[in-house]
Formats: C-alpha cells, sequence, structure tokens
C-alpha cells in the first residue's frame, strides 16, 4: 500500500510543472522512499519497480534545480559539478541478483541534458583503448571530478566506482571532451603518460584507466586538491603467480600518484607520506561512502 500511494503522489507531481518549494520537496520526498527501495528492498522485483518509478521522475526533478540540501537528500544519487559550473553529472546504480551491477545517468551542461546509456553488459574488449560515448557509456557511480585543459579544450576527469560482489570491481579515471558539433562528450582523452599500471603495460596511449581488484578489498583512488594530484592505492597479487587474475589484486600499502604536467597525467610512483593514512573499514554500501575520505599531508614522490 505504502509503494501505491508514493506512485500516486510521484505521477501527479511529474506531470506538474514543480513551481513552488513545497511541491519540490513533496517531489524529493518521494524520490527518496523510491531510491530507498530500489537499494535495500530484499527482492530484485521490488526493487526492480522502484527503479523504474525513480527512472521515470528523476531527470524532471533535476530539471527543477533541486537545491543542494534536497540532491543530498537522494543518497544513491552522486551529483558532481565542474570547477567552471558549466558541467553538472549524476549517477546512480543498482544491484541485480549475482551482485552484478547496473548504472544510470545524466550530463547536464550548459542547457543541454544528455542521457548516459550504460553498457557495462557488452563486455567492451580493450576497454583502456575504446572511444566511448554518451549511448555506449562504460558505466560507473562517479564520486570525484577534476577539471583540466588540453590544447585548449576543456577536459573533465571523471573518477568513478564500479563495484561488484563477484570476481572483481573496479575503479576509473574517465576523461570526457566536449564534442562541439553537437554538444555531446567523447568519453576517453589521450591524457595519460602512463606505460605500465597495475600490472598492466599499455601499448598504445590509453583514453581511461581501470583499476581491477577484489571485492573483498577496499581501494582507494581520490584527488587531492591541497596537493593537486591523483592518489592511488597501489594494487597487486598476492603472489607473482598470480598475476592479472584480478579478483585476487589488493592493495600493498603502498600509493602511486597522477599529476597533471604538461596536459598529461604524469604516473609517479612510490609516494611517501610523512604521517599515516587510515583507511575506512570495508562497511560502504552502494549508497554512501563511495568517496575515500581518506587525506594525507606533506607529500613527494618519485616520478
Amino acid at each position: 500500500m505504502k509503494l501505491k500511494i508514493l506512485g500516486f503522489v510521484f505521477s501527479i507531481f511529474t506531470l506538474s510543472v514543480l513551481g513552488q518549494e513545497s511541491d519540490l520537496e513533496v517531489y524529493t520526498d518521494s524520490l527518496d522512499q523510491w531510491s530507498q527501495t530500489f537499494s535495500t528492498a530484499k527482492y530484485e522485483k521490488q526493487r526492480r519497480v522502484a527503479l523504474e518509478k525513480f527512472n521515470e521522475g528523476v531527470l524532471n526533478w533535476l530539471q527543477s534545480n533541486p537545491s543542494q540540501d534536497l540532491l543530498k537528500k537522494i543518497k544513491p544519487l552522486s551529483n558532481l559539478r565542474s570547477k567552471d559550473g558549466k558541467l553538472s553529472v549524476y549517477t546512480w546504480g543498482f544491484a541485480r541478483a549475482g551482485g552484478i551491477f547496473e548504472f544510470y545517468g545524466y550530463i547536464h551542461y550548459n542547457d543541454d541534458w544528455i542521457q548516459l546509456i550504460d553498457s557495462s553488459g557488452e563486455n567492451i574488449p580493450e576497454v583502456e583503448y575504446q572511444w566511448l560515448g554518451s549511448k555506449r557509456w562504460y558505466g560507473a557511480f562517479y564520486y570525484d571530478l577534476v577539471q583540466t585543459k588540453k590544447e585548449g579544450k576543456k577536459i573533465y576527469n571523471l573518477i568513478g566506482f564500479r563495484p561488484r560482489l563477484t570476481g572483481f570491481q573496479e575503479k576509473v579515471i574517465e576523461p570526457i571532451e566536449e564534442v562541439d558539433q553537437n554538444s555531446d562528450f567523447r568519453f576517453g582523452s589521450k591524457v595519460f603518460e602512463t606505460p605500465e599500471i597495475e600490472d598492466n603495460k599499455f601499448i598504445k596511449k590509453p583514453n581511461r584507466l581501470v583499476f581491477r581488484y577484489s571485492p573483498s578489498h577496499n581501494a582507494s583512488i581520490k584527488y587531492l586538491e591541497a596537493e593537486d594530484l591523483i592518489l592511488i592505492d597501489h594494487l597487486t597479487a598476492p603472489d607473482a603467480s598470480l598475476k592479472k587474475q584480478w579478483d585476487k589484486y589488493g592493495p600493498d600499502f603502498s600509493y602511486d600518484a597522477l599529476t597533471w604536467e604538461d596536459e598529461s597525467w604524469v604516473l609517479k610512483t612510490r609516494v611517501v607520506f610523512d604521517s599515516p593514512i587510515k583507511t575506512k573499514p570495508r562497511q560502504e554500501n552502494f549508497d554512501s561512502g563511495l568517496a575515500p575520505k581518506r587525506k594525507p599531508e606533506n607529500s613527494k614522490g618519485e616520478k
């Protein structure tokens, strides 16, 4: 009965113009209930119904320009805004049976809204080298955005999480470039000076970086604004015989970093910190706590 009542309220506001703050708050409460249900309900069928209701109304709600306080109420929803204020990215995920996730999202750039179509089920070969787009998106829950510039063009570097409860999970660094002719974005950019990352030796410049590791481990990839670098938990296999068996990989308590130099992300290895870094326990849910919250001090490193 509760879901039916919420669905009725939700549909009314979806069809109306959200002109009053009280209307927007009620609409937000409906979205919040649907998002809680698709995140936590026991049975996938019930969660799928709630996801469909959420997806039907979330774009209308976002276009009504909700405040940051209202955005924060929808915990499964990530919302990021670029430093120049021109780009906003919204993503969320859905856990299917078997520990596999689907991803959904929108990009808002200037006055355009672009839906992101997840292609995770496509099994894209050598995804690090592929040029992708909004209709063929390597879906992720994005938790950080770093703005840079290359050859006069802005690059929006997204850092995301692709959780999975079986096999291996992933963190991804996804640079996107504006495509002038249709106001869309190209996913991927030749901005990485990283000949090797976590036992991956690249035969050419990758368009994105993907870090694979065991679901039983927590790995941090986070932009540190004060140090102006992306700090990366170094991931490795427990034994040389297990190289590239990504479901066995985990942090070895050392750190690498990417720094923006000469219009590229340059890899620095063996980054050392004068103070210890505390890692959050592996108790994070998909709807909260995905962005690592570890901030070292006084960093230094070697190229």
